[in-house]
């Protein structure tokens, strides 16, 4: 069936939620942020509940928990684990092993700086 072309505006979401992430991190010591943690000092005082995400870790799409975030030299690292298998791993392809849209968790739960 012939339908609407939907793929450029999928790379329009990608690209803009990619972009709104490496902003956001940039504004943060190291330009990186942990989940769950609170630190003293010159270092990350806030702390915000860790996101979940649907991501690739491995062959199927399963649930992240986003332990962490950093942002360095434009590209994005997400670190992550699976709770069920307990498999942790470091997400490097924002645009193949994060589901469209699950960037949008990690930026709703970071704390605005």
């Amino acid at each position: 069936m012939k339908h609407f072309n939907y793929f450029p505006l999928y790379e329009d979401i990608r690209k803009r939620q990619k972009q709104e992430l490496i902003n956001a991190l940039k504004k943060f010591p190291n330009h990186e942020f942990h989940f769950g943690m609170d630190y003293i000092g010159n270092d990350q005082k806030e702390m915000a509940e860790h996101p979940y995400i649907i991501g690739y870790l491995g062959e199927e799409p399963v649930d992240l928990k986003v332990m962490a975030v950093r942002e360095k030299n434009g590209s994005i690292y997400i670190m992550a684990r699976d709770e069920r298998s307990g498999v942790d791993g470091t997400i490097t392809d924002v645009n193949m092993d994060v589901v469209l849209g699950h960037i949008e968790n990690i930026l709703d739960e970071l704390p605005d700086m």
